[in-house]
């Protein structure tokens, strides 16, 4: 049976200013470790983890598959193979940064404060932030960067400033960050879908109390309702049942949880 497309719902509205990839326009890339893919006005899937969050057997392992797939694809891939080769990648990372590896920054609210107040700081300025999940080694966010604005500075200023600010209240120096964030151009609204449901329940589905990680949802996408509480249902074919809000969960404003996080 043909699985009807979630656009097909007459009260799915997508999230403002959303665009699907559209490969009949540039897309540009550059590369680091790994090639990023950039389209004006796209939308990214972000995680950035600290430096120490992974265990040196996993990240060694990160690194070897990321040189066979480049030195394989002459570091020009295909979107399929690209696309299969982020999955495998995101798997084996977040399955080690959910384990709550490393020193953990964190754990204390003030840690995560810094990094919701970076983040908010440029929400609306030069980018706009669907969602974020600040978790104990690492966060993920849904971006989309305003015109003439790249990803790549707006992560960049984002994390120095939290560096500066947990080095700062911690009386500590040395690296926050991992070398490079990971970020996904959101392909189309059922990507956008699978992506939001993740980030706000990664938390949860990682075993951590509400008390030890923060969300937060833009509340423009909550009026358009997208919100923890129906943002999955779309895969299921049941988030507009009898086709009105009835039986739905009542919008709620942004949602925050805070607290220290699991040692």
């Amino acid at each position: 049976m043909m699985q009807r497309a979630i656009e097909d719902d007459p009260f799915f509205r997508l999230p403002p200013g959303f665009q699907v990839l559209d490969l009949d326009r540039e897309v540009q890339t550059y590369q680091r470790r790994l090639p990023h893919w950039r389209q004006e006005g796209g939308t990214y899937f972000v995680t950035a983890r600290q430096a120490d969050a992974l265990p040196p057997a996993v990240l060694q392992q990160l690194r070897d598959e990321q040189a066979a797939f480049l030195q394989q694809h002459q570091r020009n891939p295909s979107a399929a193979a690209w696309k299969a080769f982020q999955q495998r990648q995101s798997q084996v990372a977040e399955g080690a940064l959910d384990g709550g590896y490393g020193s953990c920054v964190f754990r204390d609210v003030r840690g995560r404060r810094f990094l919701q107040e970076a983040l908010l700081r440029h929400h609306g300025v030069d980018c706009e932030v669907g969602c974020f999940a600040l978790l104990p080694n690492h966060w993920h966010a849904l971006m989309r960067p305003h015109r003439d604005v790249r990803l790549e500075d707006v992560l960049r200023r984002v994390k120095g400033s939290v560096s500066y600010s947990i080095n700062r209240s911690l009386g500590r120096i040395g690296a926050i960050w991992g070398q490079e964030s990971y970020d996904r151009l959101i392909r189309d609204a059922r990507h956008l879908i699978n992506v939001m449901r993740y980030i706000v329940l990664n938390g949860r589905q990682a075993g951590l109390a509400e008390s030890e990680y923060t969300v937060w949802v833009d509340p423009v996408w909550e009026q358009a309702g997208w919100n923890p509480g129906t943002s999955g249902l779309w895969l299921e074919g049941r988030a507009f049942p009898n086709r009105s809000r009835k039986g739905l969960p009542p919008r709620k404003p942004a949602q925050h949880s805070e607290g220290t996080c699991r040692k």
